[in-house]
């Protein structure tokens, strides 16, 4: 026969245990920031695109001249692998913001 006190630990840890295997089925990772970028470029060409350089620690925008599966090209003959964009944003051609990522927040421009 079980213990009254052992039964609420088993049921406790089946939930725990339950949780673990259901919460990442729930919460699929999202795309990193080179994927995402790289998405947008493919979906219209005419999104006006900017990377944050350098690239590990973006402290001023670059508008990006072209986005392919290893590279991103800037306007100023700059290329930076996809994989280590870290922030990026992608507006409409008539300025409207459509994604903005950016860990360290670096700001806008007007």
């Amino acid at each position: 026969m079980i213990d009254a006190e052992v039964v609420p630990m088993l049921v406790a840890a089946g939930l725990v245990g339950a949780g673990i295997i259901v919460a990442p089925m729930r919460h699929p990772r999202r795309p990193s920031a080179g994927k995402r970028l790289l998405a947008h470029a493919r979906d219209r060409s005419d999104y006006r695109m900017f990377v944050g350089v350098p690239t590990a620690s973006p402290e001023v925008w670059v508008e990006i001249a072209t986005v392919t599966v290893p590279t991103v090209a800037t306007c100023g003959s700059r290329t930076f692998p996809l994989e280590e964009v870290q922030a990026f944003f992608v507006a409409y051609p008539r300025g409207n913001l459509l994604e903005y990522h950016c860990p360290g927040n670096l700001p806008l421009p007007p």
